[in-house]
């Protein structure tokens, strides 16, 4: 459960800070690439810092060995 809030969060987040980068930068792109890369970058963020956050919000419902 905590980790579809993660998701609910960072989607959102990253995609305006793609957006900002992209506009920043003059490029355009396509919407559905735009929501491939945006999707890549927050699985990214989750599989590598996600887990690790929620385990110490929540340990209760998340374990991670080492």
């Amino acid at each position: 459960m905590l980790s579809e809030l993660l998701k609910a969060i960072l989607v959102p987040l990253v995609a305006v800070g793609l957006k900002y980068v992209l506009a920043a930068i003059g490029v355009e792109i396509d919407p559905v690439l735009f929501n491939t890369i945006v999707t890549g970058i927050v699985v990214w963020i989750l599989a590598h810092l996600g887990l690790e956050v929620a385990a110490k919000a929540a340990p209760k419902y998340f374990s991670v060995k080492k």
